[in-house]
C-alpha cells in the first residue's frame, strides 16, 4: 500500500505568558524527536464510527527536539494503526532512524461496533534520516492481528505477536527492507483462539539473547532464549513461566535484571456491556510487579525468576516507560474514559504515575501521582535526560475534540512530584502511541 507524505506544518503560536505554567524555552525535554500515532477512527462518548464513504487517515507525527515552541508536529505520514492494540505498536531502531509499525486492525469504514472492525496485518517501516520528509521504505503482510513490535539491540530482528497472539513472528530487517518472516507457536503451550487467550506483547531482553512473551488470559510471562545460526531461529525455554495476574505488557530494566509488567484489570475492549461500578466492588487493585530474572549464565531449563515487587497502581494503567537511569517507572493511567459503553461511569479524567525502583533489589514504590482531565491516556515515554515525560492523549472534552502529546515534568525536590506543563502539541484525534528517541 503507498503510504502519502501527508503536508508539513511548521511550528504554531506560543500562549501568553499568563496562559503558561512555565515558558517554552524553560522546558529542557532532551532528544532527537518525539513520534505519536494517531487512529482516525478512535471514538469515544456516544460517536458513531465513520461512514464508509468518510475518508479516515491514520498518521505518524514527528516533533523535532529540541521542542523551540512547536505547538504542532512538524512532519506527518499516513500508516495504518490502531489505539485498540497494545501498548507498544510501534518501535524505534537502536539509532533511531527507523520507525516500525504494526496494523493491529483496519479501519472501521461504517462498521456499528468494534467487533467488526477486520483485522489488520501490516507491518511498516518508516525512514526518519530526515525528520521534516518521513517516508515508507517497506511494507509486508503479517498473519492478522499483530499486537506489538519490538526490535532487538542489533537492529536486525523484530519480534511481534500474531495471529491474535497466537504466535511470535520474527521479521529480519537490514537496511529499511524487510526479510521473509519466521513464525512460532507458543512452546509448551497449546494453541487457544479464545478472545483474550494470547500474548499481548514481546519484549527484548537488552542483551539481545532473550525474550519476554506477556500472556494476561493464563496470567503468566514467560521467557525464551532466542538461538539464530544465520537465517535459522530456534527458541528455547528460560526458566519456567512466572504466574503474574493478568500482565498486559512490559519492559526489561536498562540493565536487565529486572522485568516489570503492568498488571490491568479493566479489558474494555470489545466488552458491550462494561459494568464499572461492578467492576471496582469485585476486581482486585491493578498492581505493577518487578521480576527478577535469573543469572544468564545459567542452563535455561534450570533458570529460575521470581517476582520480588508488587506495586498497587492506578485504574488500567496500560502506559509504561521506564527512565535511562532504570530507577523510575512512571504509568499512563486511562482511568474509565475509555470507549464508555456504561455513560454513568464515564470519567473525564486519566492519571499518570509515578515510582521509584530500587535497581539493586527491584523494590518499586509509589512516589507520585496526578490526576486531569483527558480521554484514553496510553502512550507514555521519559526524555533522554529522565526528567520530563511525554504522555499521549486521544481526545479531550473541551475546549478541543483533538488529540495532543502533553510534556509534564518529574520534579526532584526534598519528594517526587509530576506537574502537568502547559506545553500541549495539538495531534490528531485518537492520538495513543509515543516515543522518545
Amino acid at each position: 500500500m503507498a503510504l502519502l507524505i501527508a503536508g508539513l506544518t511548521t511550528s504554531g503560536q506560543v500562549c501568553s505568558s499568563s496562559e503558561e505554567e512555565y515558558k517554552f524555552g524553560s522546558i529542557d525535554f532532551a532528544g532527537r524527536y518525539i513520534a505519536t500515532l494517531s487512529d482516525a477512527d478512535f471514538i469515544s462518548e456516544n460517536e458513531n464510527y465513520p461512514k464508509a464513504s468518510q475518508p479516515a487517515t491514520d498518521k505518524l507525527s514527528i516533533i523535532p527536539l529540541p521542542l523551540n515552541g512547536y505547538k504542532r508536529p512538524s512532519a506527518q505520514i499516513s500508516v495504518s494503526n490502531a489505539v485498540r492494540s497494545s501498548t507498544f505498536p510501534m518501535a524505534t531502531s537502536p539509532d533511531g532512524k527507523t520507525i516500525f509499525v504494526i496494523e493491529a486492525l483496519g479501519h472501521a469504514k461504517g462498521a456499528s461496533n468494534p467487533s467488526r472492525i477486520m483485522p489488520g496485518s501490516k507491518l511498516t517501516a518508516i525512514d526518519l534520516s530526515d525528520l521534516g520528509h518521513p517516508k515508507a521504505t517497506d511494507t509486508i503482510q503479517l498473519d492478522y492481528n499483530p499486537k506489538s513490535v519490538n526490535v532487538n539491540p542489533n537492529g536486525d530482528l523484530l519480534a511481534i505477536p500474531t495471529k491474535i497472539g497466537q504466535e511470535i513472528t520474527f521479521v529480519p530487517v537490514q537496511n529499511n527492507q524487510f526479510g521473509m518472516p519466521k513464525s512460532f507457536p507458543i512452546i509448551g503451550i497449546q494453541a487457544d483462539s479464545r478472545k483474550g487467550s494470547e500474548v499481548t506483547h514481546i519484549e527484548w531482553h537488552p542483551d539481545g539473547d532473550y525474550i519476554a512473551a506477556v500472556m494476561p488470559a493464563r496470567n503468566q510471562v514467560i521467557f525464551y532464549k532466542v538461538q539464530r545460526n544465520g537465517a535459522d531461529i530456534k527458541l528455547v525455554h528460560w526458566g519456567k513461566p512466572v504466574e503474574v495476574t493478568n500482565p498486559f505488557s512490559g519492559k526489561f530494566t536498562p540493565d536487565g535484571r529486572f522485568f516489570i509488567t503492568n498488571n490491568v484489570q479493566c479489558f474494555f475492549s470489545t466488552q458491550r456491556q462494561f459494568n464499572y461500578k461492578r467492576f471496582a466492588k469485585e476486581q482486585p487493585k491493578e498492581t505493577l510487579s518487578v521480576i527478577r530474572l535469573a543469572n544468564e549464565g545459567n542452563i535455561p531449563s534450570n533458570a529460575k525468576h521470581q517476582i520480588v515487587s508488587t506495586v498497587v497502581a492506578d485504574d488500567c494503567q496500560e502506559g509504561m516507560a521506564i527512565n535511562a537511569n532504570g530507577d523510575l517507572v512512571a504509568t499512563a493511567n486511562k482511568l474509565v474514559t475509555s470507549y464508555p459503553e456504561d455513560i454513568k461511569y464515564l470519567s473525564k479524567d486519566f492519571s499518570v504515575s509515578l515510582f521509584k525502583l530500587d535497581p539493586q533489589t527491584g523494590q518499586l514504590t509509589k512516589a507520585a501521582s496526578s490526576r486531569v482531565e483527558g480521554v484514553l491516556s496510553k502512550g507514555i515515554h521519559f526524555d533522554a535526560s529522565g526528567d520530563y515525560l511525554a504522555i499521549a492523549v486521544s481526545k479531550y472534552f473541551k475546549p478541543k475534540k483533538t488529540g495532543a502529546i502533553e510534556i509534564w515534568r518529574v520534579a526532584r525536590s526534598d519528594k517526587f512530584a509530576l506537574e502537568r506543563t502547559n506545553y500541549i502539541i495539538d495531534v490528531d484525534k485518537g492520538t495513543h502511541a509515543v516515543v522518545v528517541w
